[in-house]
């Protein structure tokens, strides 16, 4: 078998907001943040990721140092959610409008996240793996197990016992990978049209 490429996972920098929001809107076009468009992502959304104390960006880059794919993970997620959608709510409310203008069924899916967001119950894991895309042309070559390991190893290191993720329920090599990893699909729900899963990964153990 062909050796499997070099693959460094970092903390990103802000400066690379844009490259993240290149790969999350290339590997995941369907999205919900998306359809707000890319200069969304790397002008609001990002931005706000980054400056929220809750959680971090990281990216996955080649032997050329350049990101190939990204994770944002919160060790509190309740708080991390909160302080991304406060720190833009009205940019948020621009983007939502201005979509909504070239969809008006867009009104009604913003207006369902937005309710999913602030009537969601507290979940009793406080580590969340919010978004993670790699870029296409890397795909099935170990990007999205070593962002999904780097994510543990900053959480464990905040003392959060586990992690949870969501992903379409019919993304079966997505599912595949986390179970490869130990993670259990925990329970099913729909938003937007679309039937999602919760993903939990098993206890992590501290660094000592």
């Amino acid at each position: 078998m062909p050796e499997r490429p070099v693959i460094d996972v970092r903390p990103a920098a802000p400066a690379e907001a844009e490259a993240i929001a290149r790969i999350h809107s290339e590997a995941l076009p369907a999205d919900f943040l998306p359809s707000l468009g890319r200069d969304f992502l790397a002008r609001v959304h990002y931005p706000a990721t980054f400056a929220s104390p809750y959680g971090v960006n990281l990216v996955a880059v080649s032997a050329e140092s350049t990101p190939i794919g990204f994770v944002t993970v919160a060790h509190d997620a309740a708080r991390f959610s909160g302080d991304v959608m406060r720190r833009g709510l009205l940019s948020i409310a621009w983007y939502v409008l201005r979509a909504t203008l070239r969809d008006p069924r867009h009104l009604r899916l913003s207006a369902e996240v937005l309710w999913s967001v602030l009537t969601g119950r507290p979940d009793p894991v406080n580590g969340e793996i919010f978004l993670i895309a790699v870029d296409r042309a890397w795909q099935g070559k170990g990007a999205g197990q070593a962002l999904v390991r780097a994510s543990l190893a900053y959480l464990s290191e905040h003392g959060v016992d586990r992690c949870r993720t969501k992903t379409l329920a019919s993304n079966d090599h997505v599912i595949r990978m986390y179970e490869r990893l130990g993670w259990a699909v925990r329970d099913r729900f729909s938003l937007i049209g679309r039937s999602y899963v919760t993903i939990v990964s098993p206890v992590l153990v501290r660094p000592t």
